[in-house]
């Protein structure tokens, strides 16, 4: 890349790093070098000769290779104010053991750092998974990890992470100067040419080190934290796009047509978007909210009840298994609300047959001032008052909703064949939210690589996540016309969305069995049906619970292939529970049962079998090898190229 030298009109300069914590990871910091300021703290983390991980203050502010202190020098001299960890677990080599990794994350964790500088590389693919698993957590506390791409003699399969930002170096003048490439395996590429650091012996030397491009990259995002210190992962990577020299123009987040009603004072201009938000109450929907809030726009301030549940006063995070979130769930959403400016309202179930819980939760909010997203309708003339209560406070008032008249005007439009682009559809053997969860894995990897993505929804958050469209067709929704209608309505949807030229269309089917008892719970059953018949998709992915029968399973395959006309690519496992047991070691027995169950379904139906929590990377490939079959697929081949 030819020598540039940065020229930022909208320059960093005016910040330094304030409040914000940087872990670097590599052999140690010397802590007496004159050009740096005081460490915050360090750890040395080694594996003894039993192979356990033993850890200590150590050597963490001693360097005997001298790459960890000329990091720190260039992520104090680009954030000075910036409080720095040395975390060592490695010597010359600059390669690192992944349990000795895996540790160091952990241990960053703990400390509430803001960014991980980790210019080594691991090529322990052992621990792979769970250093995947680590850096999502990572990314839900906010946490930005930037890593080397690596080398063909060190590699770093830890960069090709969707939650980590690869760099590698180039002739890049200045100081905290960048190029970004968004949705490329190497995303970032910074300065790692020959430049003065900080070495041993408090010296200073001229080397070259397309590594030292990460403590570049570490020391710049410091810099964005401290402008936007609530930023998670996705809004950093806006910023990056717009300091970066070659300001790439990210694609704005697709509007959602059809996805909620809303109701606001002003018709020119609605009311400013919310920044803070509370849950209530807490059930399944609502933990998909927090367990994806870094696809979120806006930050959880509070989470809420309902009162007789036993997790009420315990962490929201420690409840769904992952790293403690400082988000304790109130008995009751007012003594939640900690500044929040939004309430969203999950299914609230009323206590008394007179009583209209919802109604009261949202009256609350409205004299509050605060807007207002309820997974339930709040339209007809039973919720009028509401809504022109919304109005007159310039507040939104939000709910799933389809014009059911404007719909069925269309009805006899003709649909046209859709022109070259793929539509991958999610479905169900069962009602569980597995499904939905899988959407969203879907959707973060799909868009971490760099695809222009349009997306259908049927859950109700469908809109809170900034799909293109939330159609209410689930348990509880209140269809706003014949059910017979649907499908065409449907496929005039998702042609209009095909029509915007994107690289790829994602549906995802109401959670209900395509194959059910009509007689006993028609809803699921003719819901499901109603919008294969409608979206048609050229692939799909069906989701499997861990109680399916083989039958069950075999009877939904048939249905897909033989009505909906399309190619099954793999069964999304949901069988999380059986790992968390597992990990615990007291279903050993158990887990391994389960496990030669899913090989024999792999061998009786020729299909992979791919866990949904985990699993999304495998099935994002196994959509890309089809798709450079096909041909109809070019998106990735485009970001790459870009």
């Amino acid at each position: 890349m030819r020598e540039t030298e940065y020229r930022a009109e909208d320059s960093l300069s005016v910040y330094s790093g304030r409040h914000t914590k940087v872990a670097i990871v590599a052999g140690g910091i010397d802590a007496r070098h004159p050009q740096l300021a005081k460490l915050a703290g360090g750890i040395e983390l080694a594996i003894n000769k039993a192979g356990r991980v033993i850890s200590g203050l150590g050597a963490a502010l001693v360097d005997r290779a001298g790459h960890g202190t000329a990091c720190a020098g260039i992520v104090h001299r680009i954030a000075p104010a910036a409080q720095i960890f040395s975390v060592r677990v490695c010597d010359e080599a600059l390669e690192v053991d992944g349990q000795l990794l895996s540790a160091a994350l952990r241990w960053a964790l703990e400390q509430r750092v803001d960014i991980i500088s980790l210019s080594l590389g691991c090529a322990d693919s052992t621990c792979k998974e769970e250093l995947a698993q680590l850096c999502r957590e990572l990314v839900a506390q906010r946490v930005i990890v930037v890593t080397t791409v690596g080398s063909q003699e060190v590699p770093n399969y830890i960069a090709q992470f969707p939650d980590a930002i690869g760099v590698t170096g180039g002739q890049v003048r200045g100081y905290g100067a960048f190029y970004y490439r968004p949705g490329g395996e190497i995303e970032c590429i910074a300065r790692g040419d020959k430049q003065r650091v900080c070495w041993l012996e408090r010296a200073e030397v001229s080397l070259q080190d397309s590594r030292f491009a990460v403590a570049h990259m570490a020391g710049t995002i410091a810099l964005l934290r401290e402008k936007a210190p609530q930023a998670n992962l996705v809004q950093i990577r806006a910023l990056m796009a717009e300091h970066a020299i070659n300001k790439p123009k990210l694609r704005a987040k697709p509007r959602i047509e059809l996805a909620s009603r809303s109701v606001s004072r002003s018709k020119k201009a609605p009311p400013d978007p919310a920044k803070r938000v509370v849950l209530y109450p807490y059930g399944q929907e609502m933990q998909i909210l927090v367990r994806f809030k870094d696809l979120l726009p806006w930050d959880i301030v509070g989470v809420a009840g309902p009162a007789d549940k036993a997790w009420v006063g315990r962490d929201a995070g420690k409840v769904l298994g992952v790293p403690m979130l400082g988000l304790p769930i109130a008995a009751n959403w007012p003594g939640a609300v900690a500044g929040g400016d939004m309430l969203v309202l999950g299914g609230v179930k009323n206590a008394e047959k007179s009583r209209d819980k919802l109604r009261e939760c949202v009256q609350q909010a409205l004299a509050r001032n605060m807007h207002v997203f309820s997974f339930t309708s709040l339209d007809g003339e039973r919720y009028a008052d509401l809504r022109a209560l919304a109005a007159q406070k310039g507040c939104r008032l939000d709910y799933p909703w389809v014009d059911g008249r404007r719909a069925l005007a269309q009805r006899n439009t003709s649909v046209r064949a859709r022109v070259g682009v793929p539509v991958l559809g999610i479905f169900s053997t069962s009602s569980c939210r597995a499904s939905f969860a899988l959407q969203l894995l879907l959707r973060r990897q799909f868009l971490r690589r760099g695809y222009r993505l349009r997306q259908v929804g049927t859950e109700p958050p469908s809109s809170l996540f900034g799909m293109d469209c939330c159609l209410p067709m689930g348990y509880g929704a209140g269809l706003c016309m014949p059910l017979q209608y649907y499908p065409q309505f449907i496929a005039q949807l998702v042609q209009r969305l095909c029509a915007q030229s994107p690289d790829l269309v994602l549906v995802g089917s109401p959670p209900g069995p395509l194959y059910g008892d009509v007689e006993k719970s028609p809803a699921p059953a003719l819901s499901s049906l109603a919008f294969l018949l409608g979206a048609r998709p050229d692939l799909c992915i069906l989701a499997c619970s861990s109680s399916d029968s083989t039958a069950h399973i075999a009877r939904a395959l048939a249905l897909l292939r033989s009505v909906g006309n399309m190619r099954v690519l793999a069964l999304a496992v949901d069988d999380r529970s059986t790992s968390l047991r597992a990990k615990s070691g007291t279903c050993s027995i158990e887990r391994e049962e389960q496990v030669a169950r899913w090989l024999s379904v792999q061998r009786r139906f020729l299909l992979p079998v791919v866990p949904i929590i985990g699993g999304e990377e495998r099935l994002v490939e196994l959509v890309e090898a089809h798709g450079a079959k096909s041909g109809k697929l070019p998106g990735r081949q485009r970001a790459l190229a870009s």
